[in-house]
């Protein structure tokens, strides 16, 4: 690949402290192991300004410019939705200024930058783009915003484009791409604790990810409501935060086991998490493919995962996970009620390790050498 301006254009969460630019840990660290196949990097995101998130971190290489605007974001209401004209005018002229100068324009879709971006493509053909699609490819009834971008991506042919998952019917300029989560030696190290992971006394079963409704965290306790009977339980863990915690905690009060909130972690934290479960559950109502479960699984935790976009490609239920075909509650217990009553729990784990490789920084970067012109 020839070095040269990479412009990264998103709508990712940034959070400025002086001039030290915030950004959460995994997405940071992808665009950090790409840096070194360009000779600069720019990248455009939101600039929120409330306190900086437990898991957010600066960058590490001295690679990444930042350049930060105000978040442009709606609301579900008509009128709520016309606050994103105020500042569209001055999104748009950055987005366009950026593109001029970039030699290759990657997008993070779906987003409204993203949209601006692929829009503007027709008009800067010369450009090099990578768009990365990191949500459901599949999904059957997207918003409307998340459709047109679907549907751009498909026809622009002279693009490369990374999604979730392979699909027959995906074109030639669209490739399947995993999301990385660790370096070779990090999956040596978790795959070590894995393999040492006991299955045969009480089970810790945790959730990761922002607690709100399409995540699925109040939909896990309310299964597990469903399963207080159980011995096989330990404990319950919930690593994340969102409007539904104080909800989710009035739940935990009547379940018999210890169920403990930990609120957002730094990387850190949320290895020591999957160090002492055995359960990883991911009740999502919608999905590309979480780096969670992959993260998890080099940990040898077994993923108990909605099978929805590209999960079902890597999860087999039964061999190295177990698949929840819809994310009612009874299902979930359904499907606990198994997991806490086989005794093939660590046949089970060891295989979920075994899907790491596929999922490292050096294989994401060499893909991106090799197949990204």
């Amino acid at each position: 690949m020839t070095k040269g301006r990479l412009v990264i254009i998103s709508a990712t969460p940034m959070y400025r402290k002086g001039e030290r630019v915030y950004v959460f840990e995994p997405t940071l660290r992808e665009i950090e192991e790409v840096a070194s196949l360009f000779s600069e990097v720019i990248w455009l995101g939101f600039k929120f300004d409330t306190n900086i998130p437990e898991d957010a971190r600066c960058d590490r290489t001295g690679m990444i410019r930042f350049i930060t605007f105000p978040a442009v974001l709606g609301g579900r209401k008509f009128f709520q939705k016309l606050r994103i004209l105020k500042e569209l005018p001055s999104l748009v002229a950055e987005i366009i200024r950026q593109i001029e100068f970039a030699h290759i324009v990657h997008t993070r879709a779906p987003s409204l930058p993203a949209l601006i971006a692929l829009l503007l493509s027709f008009f800067y053909r010369q450009k090099s783009y990578w768009h990365k699609y990191a949500g459901n490819w599949v999904e059957k009834s997207p918003p409307l915003s998340y459709s047109i971008q679907r549907f751009l991506l498909q026809r622009l042919s002279t693009s490369f484009v990374t999604i979730n998952g392979c699909w027959p019917t995906q074109p030639l300029h669209i490739h399947g791409f995993e999301n990385p989560c660790f370096s070779i030696g990090e999956l040596g190290r978790y795959n070590r604790s894995g393999s040492n992971k006991a299955f045969d006394s009480k089970l810790v079963i945790s959730f990761v990810g922002a607690l709100l409704p399409a995540k699925g965290a109040l939909r896990l306790l309310q299964a597990l409501l469903l399963l207080s009977h159980s011995s096989r339980i330990a404990s319950v863990i919930i690593v994340g935060d969102g409007p539904e915690r104080q909800k989710l905690e009035q739940i935990a009060t009547r379940l018999p086991w210890n169920v403990i909130f930990t609120g957002r972690l730094p990387r850190e934290g949320v290895r020591e998490i999957y160090l002492q479960s055995h359960v990883i559950v991911l009740p999502t109502d919608n999905e590309g493919f979480p780096k969670v479960i992959a993260e998890a699984a080099a940990f040898g935790c077994i993923p108990v995962v909605s099978n929805v976009s590209a999960i079902g490609q890597y999860i087999q239920n039964g061999e190295n996970g177990f698949l929840l075909n819809d994310t009612l509650p009874e299902t979930i217990a359904r499907v606990l009620m198994d997991v806490v009553s086989s005794n093939q729990l660590k046949r089970i784990s060891i295989n979920a390790i075994e899907l790491g490789p596929l999922f490292t920084y050096e294989r994401y970067r060499d893909r991106i050498e090799k197949e990204l012109t």
